[in-house]
C-alpha cells in the first residue's frame, strides 16, 4: 500500500510540474510571458497588463484564440516582441492600446525570418500597430489595422501584406526597403497623411479611399 501511494504521489507531482495543454495540443497561456521554446501556444483569457508578450525562441505558434492582449499602461511597453527567430506565427485575436507597438519586431536578418501574421485587430497602438524593423520572409494577411499614431503597418525586407483593412491610421502603411515589399487586395481608408509612403510594389487590387490604388 505504502508502495502504491508512493508511486501515485510521484505521478502527481510529475503531472503539477509538467506544461498544463489545451484540448487541441498547445500549451495554455493565461498571462503575458517570455516564450522560450519551440511549440503551439493558445491564450485562454482577455489580459489587461503592463508588460506585453516576448517570443525568444524558433518555430512558435501564438493562437490569440479570439481573446485580447490590452495595455494598462506602462512605460515603452510593446504588446507581443519578436526577437530575431524564425518561423512565427501570431494569428486570430486583438491587440490594443499599447504605448508603443501592438507588435514589434526588432532589428534586422539577412536570412528569412518566416513572420506570419494572420487574423489579427490591431487597435489604438501609439506609434505603430505593425513593425517589423528589417525582416524578410513575412507575410501579414487578414488583419483589420486601424487608430495607430503613426503607421498601420511599418514594414521593410521582403514580404507580402494582403486582404488588410488598415484605417484611420496616421500613414496606412509605410515599407522602405532594397528587397521591396509587395501588396495587394487591401483596403486603406481615412489614413490621415498617406494611405501608402515608402517603397513598397503595388501587386494590384488595393482600394485608397473609394479608389483604385495608384
Amino acid at each position: 500500500m505504502k508502495k502504491h501511494f508512493a508511486v501515485a504521489l510521484t505521478l502527481a507531482s510529475l503531472a503539477l510540474a509538467s506544461p498544463v495543454y489545451a484540448v487541441e495540443g498547445k500549451i495554455e497561456i493565461t498571462g503575458t510571458t517570455n516564450i522560450t521554446a519551440p511549440g503551439s501556444y493558445i491564450l485562454v483569457n482577455n489580459i489587461n497588463a503592463t508588460s506585453g508578450f516576448y517570443i525568444s525562441s524558433d518555430n512558435v505558434k501564438l493562437d490569440l484564440n479570439g481573446f485580447t492582449i490590452s495595455s494598462a499602461g506602462g512605460f515603452s511597453t510593446d504588446g507581443i516582441t519578436i526577437f530575431n527567430h524564425k518561423n512565427v506565427e501570431i494569428s486570430n485575436g486583438t491587440i490594443t492600446g499599447f504605448p508603443r507597438h501592438g507588435i514589434f519586431a526588432p532589428g534586422s536578418s539577412t536570412t528569412p525570418n518566416n513572420i506570419k501574421l494572420r487574423n489579427l485587430n490591431v487597435t489604438n497602438n501609439t506609434i505603430f500597430g505593425i513593425s517589423l524593423e528589417n525582416h524578410p520572409g513575412f507575410i501579414i494577411e487578414d488583419c483589420a489595422i486601424s487608430g495607430n499614431g503613426a503607421s498601420g503597418i511599418y514594414a521593410n525586407g521582403a514580404g507580402l501584406i494582403q486582404n488588410n483593412i488598415i484605417g484611420n491610421n496616421n500613414n496606412g502603411m509605410t515599407s522602405y526597403s532594397a528587397g521591396k515589399a509587395g501588396y495587394r487586395q487591401n483596403v486603406f481608408f481615412n489614413n490621415t497623411a498617406s494611405s501608402v509612403s515608402g517603397s513598397a510594389m503595388n501587386l494590384g487590387s488595393n482600394i485608397c479611399n473609394g479608389v483604385l490604388c495608384p
